[in-house]
């Protein structure tokens, strides 16, 4: 999921990845739990829902890491 959907996330937002389109796409609520729900295609209706029990501050954790990797990637 791209960064600017973390910013969803940490607003208290849901998100949808990627928006639109009659693909399969994740879309993430945040509650308590975090809920991800993955979608088939409109045809099938068929969707599976994840429930996550995450730590509290875990986004920030996360966007840590992926800016050290950022970071890493950009010193080849």
């Amino acid at each position: 999921m791209r960064l600017e959907k973390a910013h969803c996330l940490e607003a208290d937002e849901g998100a949808e990845w990627p928006p639109g389109g009659r693909s399969a796409w994740l879309s993430v609520i945040h509650e308590d739990p975090l809920e991800v729900t993955m979608h088939d295609s409109p045809s099938t209706q068929i969707k599976v829902q994840i429930p996550v029990d995450v730590p509290a501050g875990w986004l920030e954790d996360n966007r840590l890491r992926l800016d050290h990797v950022r970071t890493a990637i950009a010193k080849r």
